[in-house]
């Protein structure tokens, strides 16, 4: 294998198999961050060695909502309603990225921006105390509809809910288009979020960028709230998976998380848990943001430190 330095690593690229067809698929959605849905690795024996082959398991969606659609159908195991549900395992996170990068410069541009946005997943895993924390790697889509792809292997914990889903497609998808972001902790990051939905503002207000959802609602409704649900995770999200995917109902309405984040998952007993939580850990953030920002006050008028 050849890495994207030109450097031979002596790995074999992991393949995919590709859908073939894909009813979402443009020549203007493909310029975009895509995902996917991968099922898990079948091994078999092929000239004396052991092959691991993985498939593609949904077609490519730019949103959370129909990967969502397809988590919730595996779990009721309705797969006559979402003929792609019996191919999703829910014991790993396996996120298919595509994209149709312009030229090399433009896939590594690409690249170091996902990279970023799997450190970040990784920060908010270890926050959280997990055992596991998720890896990307560069894959070969074999009859598939993306010219670039890439493969997020992750905790199981990221399933638990559709609104931890949509958190991953969401820092996926705002770091592929603002990205990418260089943090040491927490304020960092927020300082991050803060910063481009202010310049979205700003550009906005001067018409030269069209309107981004993301920017307008999701993440501007949510980021404050992220470090609280990993840190608090074992409290938060409690709830069987039957629970956590209500069988009835829609869950592009309400299994986003911007939903989650605004105390409107659907789920009572979810939405109560989270306001009881923020209501705790909003006094914790304040202090944060106290303490932050006379450092910083210090340092810019040179203050010795104590």
């Amino acid at each position: 294998m050849v890495d994207d330095t030109g450097m031979y690593t002596g790995k074999t690229l992991i393949r995919i198999k590709g859908l073939g067809t894909d009813p979402y698929s443009s020549s203007s959605r493909n310029s975009h961050i895509r995902f996917a849905m991968v099922s898990k690795p079948l091994s078999f024996m092929e000239e004396g060695k052991e092959i691991k082959l993985r498939r593609q398991a949904t077609p490519f969606y730019s949103c959370r909502d129909f990967i969502n659609d397809t988590l919730r159908d595996c779990v009721h195991e309705k797969t006559e309603s979402n003929k792609y549900s019996d191919a999703v395992d829910l014991t790993k996170l396996r996120l298919l990225i595509g994209r149709d990068c312009k030229n090399r410069e433009d896939r590594y541009a690409f690249k170091e921006k996902l990279f970023s946005a799997k450190r970040l997943l990784n920060f908010y895993e270890k926050i959280a105390g997990w055992e596991k924390t998720s890896v990307i790697t560069t894959v070969r889509l074999e009859k598939g509809t993306a010219k670039n792809s890439w493969l997020l292997t992750g905790p199981e914990e990221w399933l638990r809910y559709s609104h931890l889903t949509s958190m991953v497609t969401l820092l996926f998808r705002v770091i592929a288009n603002y990205g990418p972001i260089n943090f040491v902790d927490i304020d960092d990051i927020e300082e991050w979020f803060d910063s481009i939905i202010t310049d979205y503002d700003a550009g906005k207000q001067d018409g030269v960028v069209n309107i981004d959802w993301d920017m307008e609602n999701y993440l501007r409704g949510s980021y404050q709230k992220f470090y609280m649900m990993m840190k608090y995770f074992d409290e938060i999200f409690i709830d069987p998976l039957e629970d956590a995917y209500p069988e009835e109902g829609s869950v592009h309405a309400n299994g986003g998380i911007y939903q989650l984040c605004s105390f409107a998952s659907g789920c009572s007993a979810l939405d109560k848990r989270m306001g009881q939580t923020w209501k705790k850990y909003v006094f914790e953030r304040q202090e944060r943001l106290k303490v932050r920002a006379e450092s910083k006050y210090k340092k810019e008028v040179g203050a010795p430190s104590l």
